[in-house]
């Protein structure tokens, strides 16, 4: 039931509209009629309005206001509020004259408990309205005192988004128009450390939070010229959904027309976002505004996805409010601001929803299905289409209030699926209301530059305007001067909001300049190359309160006492390599650190284990420390990358304590044995350059890893590198290596866990073959460095693999010369599986028919003409089917007996549990299934399967085991939803992989599922009913090609996959072939080209007519080969499609 249907129940009665007023002033009068109405000619107006989205509703009521008497209204005045679902008597709670002069009249029952309420705009000739009686929302406007009232629920049914009212994001990790270096770029939006016990009251302050509305034109001409009543309308709804909620905060507005053209909620928060298309001033804007959030305003385009779309932030992060960006359809619902601003205050839609808090976990909205729902939580999420649907409370979810008998409106923190937005605000808007000054400094930005002492300070900083989006100095927020030689930092101070900053030292620094920068979140200084150890730093000390900072650099400056750091509490990255450090003690309380460099400091072997308190450190570099030995040392067991580099440690030292180590870097160190390291059952990337290394065997006890370097070593066997699993970086470079063979091996292997590889073999001697094999290789994802690296060519015709070809003309002809079984299933490649019936083996399909009464199956081998009678299959109700059923790359014949649903397969190489070669299996448990086996998972082994008419469904019992979500790897899929589909399975992606596929002869449709994707091909061809589907690849590109024969023209259709475009320019060869309308196709590759070739058999003659795709064969110099063979003209033909097969199996059995 649709809402409108809901909301009729609630019938407007002739006796509701007679209702006498039990109040001193009635709100306005209300009527189905609109003659009723005075001043019916603006009510006109409006109806004819096309931007009226109210006057679109199909229920809509007509209300004129008591003007004059609203406006004489004070507080505590009773007042009749005239609703389409009865009346209510309400009492004036508020009543405020706006900045703009618009008058806002806030209304509630005398008892609270009874809900409902009212809340009126007035402006200069028009008007807004929202009120709330029995659960029931209704919202309207008007021109001068007449206009129009409709239910929220009829409304919602012309916005955008029925299933995403709203919509959310997270707020991106930098600033978008800043060139943050990654180093520097936060992990994530920092919640600082603290005890949420201490946070969760609220002191008795309002907190203000100023907001910066941005309407656009076609706002203004949507409120008749007047948004500014409409913006103080929602301010007054956003702040009565505060005070419900006892949350102590308001907002405050100012606004500006901006001239921007209609979007997307979503691309007007891109466009805020990035300052662009209209917003490239926002900045600017918002620091004079001091606006702690700015919402856009706009009409809502139907096409939308959403009424407005919001970042999701925790204000108490370092620089979140730069992110207190939201888009809002002006004409959506009246709490669309506070829905979105709820975002910017950390808050998320709700549990039903799968969502959590960004600041707390139960910052979400909360509902009752059917009943009502909370500003944050969407309506659609409890609206189960029952008789009810779930009214909008105006208030954020809190246990503490009721939104119906024995209905709190939230549930308290601590229980299963806590919903408390009001207690989640609490803590943060006074920190949302702080983000931005109310009074700020306007000094220009190149007006402070100039009074920068330092001329590479000043020039950086005039570099820097690009990367801030105002023009104020106090606005700043970044300012990284890599590569530029400071001497001086006074005068940086008048860019006291800065948040970033990066500088060369070049001589001795005052860091007192940084005393008031509160905002600080980032810093790194470090010595030019050339100063260090002769320039230092000073007055360390105005950093000790910079709990904000997640990154400080300090390298190479001198700096003995780190004291300075101890309640730097929220530094995630710590660099303080090359400094003479006396005390190391102040870090061991630094428990959120994940990175930390103590390089070049002399940092103790025995301190390495106090380390293990900093227990979110995961990145540790302790190069150039001058240890030898670490035996006895303990990691941290968090750590997850360590650098030794550059010590004198001649052997491996213990890790057993760091089992969470995924990087190991022991460049530059005597080590001669890694061995060891084969404990390290996580370990993926090591890197021994430079070392003392000769044997890499251990390499083979490491299949886990996945990145190697061993550059510059004495290494000359990188054979132990191929049983490695998936390699994505190796670097042999600069050593006696002379084959890469192993290496190259894994340009061949699929990996499924990297988007490239990357491989540098320079300055080495190789054999030329391997050098022009890995070239195949490179690409887009593949980067090979063969720089300064000589190949010789006396290895060219040798045969590295053994397959009996040699090397270089393997790689000529697109061929493995590396591996004769390059996919490790014990077949060489040669005799991999396929789809053609080849029984010996040659390449070329052999000519197979059966013999239903006697159970003989008749072959005539194509490599020596023999004819093979193989007795099997021994009832005359067997399909004849066919596959590599045991993967040894020979094609093994196999029927489906359906009265009993067994399929027998005569392996060719597997004896079987009964020793007889013959696989016994029971699958497919219908009478009417449709044999369909093809390899499905792509390892090369035929896997049985069917087709299930009557309920349309697949059944594949996958060889690898894989497949299905039961665990017996059986894939289960509905598809084909016809019938009479004819199943026309093949590799229509070219992914190797079999896909499911049928073409319904009713409507010529062929409906494939790509096994690449799980998308579904549509592909109307063969346009006529009588089309015998024949698809193969006929084109030799590895695809299955659409291909139809039509019996009554003798006619082949075949749609190339390759893309080739015919003589008619259209990608179909049009073929006649098989001049008998009964001729039963049988497409195989016979001549072993990589085609399919067009085939029939005349059943009347027994004549098997074959159109070679190569022109080889036949006796007549036309390609065609003429065999007469299988003697009978009931002979089922194994290469015939599957439904012809069947149908002359059954017909057989009639007689």
């Amino acid at each position: 039931m649709n809402h409108s249907m809901k909301l009729s129940l609630l019938a407007l009665g002739a006796s509701l509209l007679a209702s006498p007023v039990y109040a001193d002033t009635q709100a306005w009068s209300l009527s189905k009629n609109k003659s009723d109405l005075q001043q019916q000619a603006a009510l006109v107006e409006q109806l004819n309005a096309p931007q009226n989205r109210l006057a679109q509703v199909k229920n809509q009521y007509f209300v004129e206001l008591n003007v004059a008497d609203l406006k004489q209204l004070k507080r505590g005045d009773a007042l009749a509020v005239p609703l389409p679902n009865g009346l209510q008597n309400f009492v004036v709670t508020k009543r405020e004259v706006n900045a703009s002069g618009t008058q806002s009249i806030t209304a509630r029952p005398q008892n609270l408990a009874d809900g409902g309420f009212a809340i009126i705009t007035l402006g200069e000739n028009i008007f807004h309205l929202t009120a709330q009686g029995n659960d029931v929302l209704y919202t309207g406007r008007g021109i001068d005192a007449v206009g129009l009232m409709v239910a929220e629920s009829d409304l919602k049914q012309l916005l955008p988004g029925l299933g995403n009212d709203f919509d959310e994001r997270a707020a991106p990790l930098q600033s978008p128009q800043s060139n943050v270096p990654a180093h520097l770029q936060p992990t994530k939006l920092r919640q600082p450390l603290r005890s949420e016990t201490s946070v969760q009251e609220q002191n008795d302050e309002t907190a203000i939070i100023d907001v910066l509305f941005y309407y656009t034109p076609s706002t203004n001409d949507l409120y008749n010229n007047n948004p500014q009543s409409r913006i103080d309308h929602i301010i007054t709804i956003t702040n009565f959904i505060f005070s419900t909620s006892k949350v102590n905060a308001q907002i405050r507005g100012t606004s500006q027309e901006i001239d921007y053209a209609e979007s997307t909620v979503g691309e007007g928060l891109d466009d805020m976002t990035y300052e662009r298309n209209g917003f490239e001033n926002l900045g600017n804007d918002r620091f004079l505004a001091g606006a702690d959030a700015v919402a856009l305003l706009h009409p809502i385009d139907p096409d939308d996805n959403a009424c407005g779309v919001a970042y999701v932030l925790d204000p108490r992060t370092a620089g979140a409010g730069q992110y207190a960006l939201s888009a809002n359809g002006i004409d959506c619902q009246d709490y669309v601001v506070a829905h979105e601003l709820g975002h910017n205050l950390g808050l998320s839609h709700s549990r039903r929803q799968g969502d959590s808090g960004a600041a707390f976990d139960y910052g979400v909205g909360h509902g009752v299905d059917d009943v009502f729902h909370t500003v944050m939580a969407y309506q659609s999420a409890y609206d189960t289409s029952a008789v009810g649907f779930p009214s909008a409370k105006y208030l954020y979810s809190s246990p503490e209030l009721s939104c119906g008998p024995d209905l709190p409106c939230g549930i308290p923190e601590g229980e299963p699926d806590s919903a408390d937005a009001a207690r989640a605000l609490r803590p943060v808007v006074g920190a949302a209301a702080a983000a931005y000054a109310a009074d700020p400094d306007t000094t220009l930005a190149v007006d402070a530059i100039a009074q920068v002492a330092d001329a590479n300070l000043r020039q950086c900083l005039t570099n820097s305007q690009s990367s801030n989006s105002s023009q104020y100095a106090a606005a700043w927020t970044q300012v990284l001067c890599y590569g530029t030689r400071v001497a001086d930092l006074s005068g940086l101070e008048q860019f006291d909001n800065l948040q970033l900053f990066a500088a060369m030292v070049d001589a001795d620094l005052d860091l007192s300049v940084f005393a008031g920068m509160e905002s600080l979140r980032a810093l790194d200084l470090y010595a030019a190359t050339n100063r260090r150890g002769e320039v230092s730093v000073s007055n360390l000390s105005a950093l000790a309160d910079k709990t904000q900072l997640y990154y400080l650099g300090l390298q190479y400056l001198g700096i003995t006492d780190i004291s300075f750091i101890s309640n730097l509490v929220n530094l995630e990255n710590l660099f303080l390599q090359g400094n003479p450090i006396a005390d190391f003690s102040p870090l061991f309380g630094l428990t959120g650190v994940t990175n930390l460099n103590l390089s070049a400091t002399n940092f103790p072997a025995a301190s390495i284990s106090n380390l293990a308190v900093m227990t979110n450190l995961s990145s540790l570099t302790l190069s150039s420390n001058g240890y030898s030995d670490l035996s006895a040392v303990s990691f941290p067991s968090s750590v997850e990358f360590l650098v030794l580099s550059d010590n004198n440690l001649s052997a491996v030292p213990n890790f057993d304590s760091a089992s969470n180590l995924l990087t190991l870097d022991l460049r530059f160190n005597p080590i001669t044995d890694f061995a060891a390291l084969a404990s390290l059952s996580g370990l993926q990337t090591i890197d021994l350059s430079s070392t003392d290394i000769v044997d890499v065997s251990a390499l083979a006890q490491m299949p886990q890893l996945s990145n190697v370097f061993i550059a510059n070593t004495a290494v000359t066997d990188i054979s132990a590198v191929a049983d490695i699993n998936y390699l994505i970086e190796f670097n042999v470079s600069n050593t006696s290596v002379r084959d890469l063979g192993p290496l190259l091996l894994h340009l061949t292997r699929e990996n499924a866990f990297a988007d490239y590889q990357s491989f540098s073999m320079a300055n080495l001697s190789i054999p030329c073959w391997q050098r022009d094999y890995a070239d195949l290789f490179v690409g887009d994802f593949t980067f090979l460095n063969f720089s300064g690296t000589q190949c010789f060519n006396d290895e060219d015709y040798v045969d590295y693999d053994g397959d009996g070809i040699a090397n270089m003309l393997e790689v000529e002809n697109g061929l493995n010369p590396l591996l004769a079984d390059s996919d490790g299933d014990g077949v060489n490649d040669t005799l991999d599986s396929s789809d053609v019936l080849d029984v010996d083996g040659d390449g070329k399909a052999d000519i197979f028919v059966r013999n239903t009464d006697t159970f003989y199956n008749y072959g005539l081998g194509s490599a020596d003409g023999s004819t093979k009678r193989i007795v099997f299959g021994l009832n005359s109700g067997d399909i004849p089917v066919y596959g590599d059923f045991d993967g040894d790359g020979v094609t093994d014949l196999a029927v489906r007996r359906p009265s009993s649903f067994m399929w027998y397969v005569q392996n060719s190489s597997d004896a079987g549990p009964s020793g007889d070669f013959i696989q016994r299996v029971k699958f497919g448990l219908a009478a009417e299934d449709i044999p369909v086996p093809a390899d499905y998972d792509g390892d090369d082994i035929t896997d049985f399967a069917v087709r299930r008419p009557s309920t349309m469904m697949w059944y594949i019992q996958t060889s690898s085991g894989e497949g299905g979500d039961r665990g017996d790897g059986i894939m289960r899929v509905n598809f084909g939803l016809d019938p009479d589909d004819i199943p026309v399975v093949g590799d229509y992606d070219g992914d190797g992989k079999a896909d499911i596929a049928v073409r319904r002869p009713s409507t010529q449709m062929w409906y494939i599922l790509n096994s690449s994707n799980g998308e579904i091909q549509r592909i109307r061809f063969g346009l006529a009913e009588e089309d015998i589907p024949v698809p193969a690849d006929y084109d030799g590109d590895g695809m299955t090609d659409l291909a139809v024969r039509r019996p009554s023209t003798q006619m082949w259709y075949i749609l190339n996959s390759s893309g080739e475009p015919g003589p008619f320019g259209d990608g179909i060869q049009r073929i006649r072939f098989g001049l008998d309308p009964a001729d039963i196709p049988i497409v195989d590759d016979y001549d072993g080209d990589g085609k399919a070739d067009l085939a029939v058999r005349r059943a009347s003659t027994q004549m098997q007519y074959i159109l070679t795709s190569s022109g080889e064969g036949g006796d007549r110099g036309d390609g065609i080969m003429r065999v007469r063979f299988g003697l009978q003209e009931k002979y089922v033909p194994f290469q015939a499609p599957i439904h012809i097969r069947m149908q002359m199996v059954e017909a057989a059995n009639e007689h």
